[in-house]
This record gives structure tokens, C-alpha cells and sequence, in this order.
């Protein structure tokens, strides 16, 4: 279910050819109340940064598993 990519730290990356000029986050659950609140949120553009770890979550599979449902 997809609902399981959208918990606790998430980190996406687009590929360098992709500019970034809006960022949408939508809340849809908070376990410790129902106000939902972001706590930390960077939008970097590092082209030398270091690859991104196993937790990341790659845009193309969310909106895959999206287009299955």
C-alpha cells in the first residue's frame, strides 16, 4: 500500500535534468494529534552531493505503484 512510503523521514531525489520550482506536502495522518505539522523540509541542489541511502524514495515508484491502484 502505498500509504507505507509516507512515514516518519523520507528522502527523494529527482535527477540533476529536473528543476525543482515547487514542492506540494500534504499532511494525511498525525499519531500524536490531528493538527499535522512538518518539522524540518530542505530542498537542496547539489550536483556533487553523495548518492542517497536505502530509505530514499524515488518519485517514479510512488507514482508507479499509484498507477497500479
Amino acid at each position: 500500500m502505498i500509504d507505507s512510503y509516507f512515514r516518519s523521514w523520507q528522502l527523494l531525489e529527482l535527477p540533476a535534468a529536473v528543476p525543482v520550482v515547487f514542492v506540494k506536502i500534504v499532511g494525511t495522518h498525525n499519531s500524536a494529534n490531528e493538527v499535522f505539522h512538518c518539522v524540518h523540509f530542505e530542498c537542496p541542489a547539489d550536483p556533487n552531493a553523495p548518492p542517497v541511502d536505502e530509505r530514499s524514495v524515488l518519485p517514479k515508484d510512488i507514482v508507479a505503484e499509484e498507477m497500479e491502484q
